[in-house]
């Protein structure tokens, strides 16, 4: 009989708290000690499973109960758990986070509750002592509630070994599980990151030295008592269904599908020419096992580097970062002209998010630069400065299905999948749509394209995770839907994500982020926007950069908000109508200011937004850093001068504001200041830990 791994669950109280760094940390340590380890990741992240991937050495997979139901994670971690000593799981956002408030679909929770396994609590340990022993028993009763036990907690950023003792012996005196592992502050383990999260693995030129550094940060002596004490504990008795049970569950799909061939392609399977680089490298595994099951022949390939396109009976366009390489891409004009004659010609593609992206006839970067691209889709693809959309979709495909899924799923075309996008698609005309979901109100919406000569060309921003069809079709239609549907469309400047059902009775809280140019206001913003976000809590966030920029000089950015009230175009009052405005309707407003030395905007502030909540954090760094960010900015000439005579006006005149916080933004790390504002919220009482 195959022997069964010790596997477990990395969780956190919330998103930022160390999860990925304790992940990778701890598999590379179990590695030096000689196990096998393999990797899975919760929730429908396609970026940190890079990470894990690489560190290790082995493929890692998702576990999500809404995409996959109960039968589909136990499968996947069936198969994953083959040949391993050691199954490492991370988390997803906070331990109960999942697809909506009220459900715990799609959470870490709900993964460790169907496998019957064990939680590790991994708890962000900086500006924390005794506090840690009320966060740990709460996150321990929520666990026991639903029949899972919370084994002990690794403590990320602490200080020095004074504060672990401290940690440990407050756990030990209120009978909590214990502090298993450690990780002191270190600047070199830090991971990159932009907008959609952590920057994957291939791209990170020193992610090998990173993950030894990781590995070595924790002593080999304390990971095997990690690993003896959670091989000591006792084996779940609940019923969950061991690994030999799932497997005996299993459902081949290898049924007439592999010979089948779907009204959509002119021929049975054959090779699937699938874009794989840096530009589009957001897919979910399970994906292309199913093609394989299904017959396909999988081809990858570069839409950056390769001169032509691989022969190939169909063509897959998954997501990634199309914006950043946007310069390639478009500089790879044979690839372009290749994809559209292919798609004139008739070939099958199927395109999501940055693919979609791709098959545009242009791309809009952030700066205002624009890139000719495939000319596949009439549109433009714009990216915003902003978050556009995020969430669980399901969606009811309109046509059939890609990849000839449809002999996969006879009985129906329900897919569950997922978004996370700051680009908008600006179509030339209209097109027929690609499926039908429910909006956030309950109605039925539409979304996607069809084009090509034969409608051959399906194309969204949904990330779908087909194996879904298996459960989801003949079993129940959409009575499970996420009740999130298309982005709300947002005009300039402003991005709004409404989450979950909150009863508010009073105007929100409107955070001012100040600080001279080049600081990091807007870094920081979008930080504490995703953190928001991942918690359900409403918010907008506005760039008063973004609002500059729709008055234009010489096609550069470059209006202060001095220069447009100077011209009769805006004025800081205004500015504060509209934060009045906005924070009437949302719990949090974060906006960029720059109220440096400007006693006039401060008053102003206050007299316009009166009995707001206003949470002022004023930002700063050195001068000859603010000197070299702001050389370095591309989305407007520099003006170092001014920036340098903010940040004098700032030092000599501290913004008298009542319950300022101050932070420094030197080393330019916006998710170690997120997380500092959000604890110093949470200490306010103005948001929950």
């Amino acid at each position: 009989m195959p022997r069964t791994p010790l596997a477990f669950v990395l969780a956190a109280p919330h998103s930022g708290g160390g999860k990925t760094t304790a992940s990778l940390a701890l598999a590379v340590a179990l590695g030096r000690l000689g196990y096998t380890v393999h990797g899975c990741k919760c929730g429908p992240d396609y970026v940190d499973p890079t990470f894990m991937s690489q560190a290790c050495g082995h493929p890692c997979l998702n576990l999500d109960t809404w995409l996959m139901g109960e039968e589909g994670v136990r499968n996947v971690f069936q198969r994953q758990a083959e040949g391993a000593d050691i199954v490492l799981i991370e988390g997803v956002m906070g331990l109960l986070d999942g697809r909506d408030p009220e459900s715990l679909a799609g959470s870490t929770l709900d993964v460790a509750r169907v496998l019957g396994l064990p939680v590790v609590l991994v708890v962000r340990a900086r500006g924390l002592a005794r506090s840690i022993a009320p966060l740990v028993d709460g996150f321990t009763r929520a666990c026991a509630a639903e029949s899972v036990r919370l084994a002990g907690v690794i403590a990320t950023c602490t200080g020095s070994d004074s504060h672990r003792r401290v940690l440990q012996g407050s756990l030990e005196h209120n009978n909590l599980p214990p502090l298993l592992l450690s990780l002191q502050r270190n600047d070199d383990l830090a991971l990159p990151s932009r907008q959609l999260g952590l920057v994957p693995a291939e791209e990170v030129s020193s992610f090998a030295a990173t993950l030894q550094r990781l590995g070595e940060a924790l002593p080999q002596k304390d990971v095997q008592a990690f690993v003896d004490y959670l091989q000591g504990l006792p084996q779940p008795d609940d019923g969950s269904p061991s690994l030999q049970q799932s497997a005996t569950q299993c459902a081949d799909v290898q049924k007439e599908a592999a010979t089948a061939s779907s009204p959509l392609l002119k021929t049975s399977p054959g090779r699937l020419a699938i874009a794989r680089d840096e530009a589009f490298c957001f897919y979910y595994e399970e994906n292309f096992r199913l093609f394989q099951k299904l017959g396909w022949e999988l081809i990858f390939f570069s839409p950056m580097r390769d001169r032509d396109l691989p022969a190939a009976e169909a063509l897959y366009l998954g997501g990634g970062y199309p914006e950043v390489f946007a310069r390639d891409l478009s500089a790879n004009k044979g690839m372009c002209s290749q994809i559209h004659k292919a798609a004139q010609e008739g070939l099958p593609i199927y395109a999501e998010c940055g693919g979609y992206m791709y098959l545009a006839k242009t791309l809009e970067t952030p700066e205002g630069d624009i890139f000719p691209l495939a000319g596949v889709v009439d549109g433009l693809a714009r990216m915003g400065t902003s978050l556009h959309s995020l969430g669980y979709r399901e969606a009811t495909f309109l046509t059939p299905l890609p990849f000839g899924l449809d002999a996969f799923s006879p009985d129906g075309r329900v897919v569950r999948g997922h978004e996370f996008h700051w680009s908008g698609m600006e179509l030339s005309g209209n097109l027929p749509p690609l499926y039908s979901m429910t909006d956030r109100k309950g109605e039925a919406v539409t979304a996607g394209v069809l084009t090509g000569p034969c409608n051959n060309v399906q194309a969204s921003y949904l990330h779908a995770y087909f194996p879904s069809l298996a459960f989801l079709n003949g079993r129940h239609k959409t009575d499970q839907a996420p009740g999130q549907g298309l982005e709300e469309s947002a005009p300039l400047a402003l991005s709004r994500e409404k989450t979950g059902k909150q009863a508010r009775s009073s105007g929100g809280h409107v955070i001012v982020l100040t600080g001279p140019s080049s600081v990091g206001k807007t870094s920081l913003g979008r930080a504490l926007a995703r953190e928001l976000g991942t918690r359900n809590i409403d918010h907008v966030l506005i760039s008063l950069d973004g609002l500059l920029a729709s008055f234009r000089r010489d096609n550069h950015a470059c209006f202060t908000l001095e220069e447009a009230e100077k011209q009769g175009m805006w004025s800081a009052h205004s500015y504060h109508c509209l934060l009045k405005e906005v924070a009437k309707s949302s719990s949090f407003v974060i906006c960029d200011h720059v109220l440096c030395g400007r006693r006039d905007w401060i008053e102003d502030l206050r007299a316009t937004l009166g009995e707001t909540s206003v949470i002022p954090v004023e930002l700063s760094c050195a001068e000859e850093t603010l000197i070299l960010r702001e050389i370095n900015r591309t989305d407007r000439p520099a003006a170092t001068e001014h920036a340098l005579a903010q940040a004098r006006a700032q030092k000599n005149n501290r913004l008298p504001l009542a319950g300022t916080t101050q932070l420094s933004s030197q080393e330019e790390n916006p998710l170690q200041l997120c997380q500092e504002l959000m604890q110093l919220l949470a200490q306010r009482h103005i948001l929950s830990v």
